[in-house]
């Protein structure tokens, strides 16, 4: 339940304190493409990989 954006919101929205991040952060995170550029951005380290989402036959590709 952490993870999701939605219950983040619903308790913000009910001015219950979250513990944890904001729900448009838990939604961010999701994004693994928007997180991977983000973190460049910051100079964090990230693993090689693509920039866009890949189709089926992509990945197969890359998965060999």
């Amino acid at each position: 339940m952490s993870e999701n954006p939605v219950l983040a919101r619903k308790v913000e929205e009910a001015g219950l304190l979250y513990a944890g991040p904001t729900h448009e952060v838990v939604a961010f995170f999701g994004d693994k493409i928007e997180s991977k550029k983000f973190a460049k951005k910051h100079n964090v380290p990230v693993p090689e990989g693509t920039s866009k989402p890949v189709t089926l036959e992509e990945a197969k590709y890359f998965a060999k």
